[in-house]
């Protein structure tokens, strides 16, 4: 069967899409990148069952794109050295949606919605004020993981991914129509359909969609 997660760099885990939101905190990695080690309740959240990962700075933009985690949370400031980024926590945010849009990333700072930073607000899923209680915490890795990991989420960035590589409309549009009715009887388009409704052979499809 075709499946449309495998578009997008790394793997994603397929089961944190259609498991419960207990099951997703479970599996869910998340990575939090923020200089000071105070100000995010990691320990609290991990007693809770979350799965969390602390960085101090930016260890690796590949594990940052690859689908290594699920959920990333970037702090504004010192986060990055000069020789990754000369724009910090913004650079970085860019980097990440530039190579792997579907993934999600929550802005963190104390700076919460300084007009100097709207771009890091605006291309962030969503954001969180800094320092910040594990109540507040766990509501939005809740909200996100229930919101985002699901197939409409990918979806839109399938879209996305094949206007960028001038997929004709009309090809897109049937391909959208085919998914839905899929979606709506829980099946999946196998690789002939999306190869019929692009027009193009299976070898060409794998090329383009891998």
């Amino acid at each position: 069967e075709f499946n449309m997660l495998n578009i997008f760099p790394g793997s994603v885990d397929k089961k944190l899409i259609t498991s419960s939101l207990a099951e997703k905190i479970k599996r869910a990695r998340i990575l939090v990148i923020d200089d000071d080690t105070n100000a995010f309740p990691a320990e609290l959240l991990e007693n809770e069952g979350y799965n969390i990962i602390y960085w101090e700075k930016v260890k690796s933009l590949k594990d940052l794109v690859n689908g290594e985690y699920d959920l990333i949370v970037l702090d504004l400031n010192d986060v990055a050295d000069a020789d990754l980024t000369e724009e910090d926590g913004i650079g970085i945010l860019k980097h990440i949606k530039l190579y792997n849009p579907s993934q999600v990333v929550v802005a963190y700072s104390a700076k919460s919605y300084d007009i100097g930073s709207a771009e890091f607000w605006r291309i962030a899923d969503d954001c969180l004020s800094k320092p910040s209680s594990v109540v507040k915490c766990k509501e939005l890795i809740d909200e996100l993981l229930t919101d985002k990991y699901n197939g409409s989420h990918y979806w839109r960035h399938l879209l996305s991914y094949l206007e960028a590589r001038n997929v004709p409309q009309n090809k897109v549009k049937k391909l959208e129509t085919q998914f839905l009715k899929k979606q709506q009887n829980k099946s999946e388009l196998s690789s002939d359909e999306v190869a019929k409704i692009l027009g193009m052979s299976k070898d060409s499809l794998v090329g383009i969609l891998a």
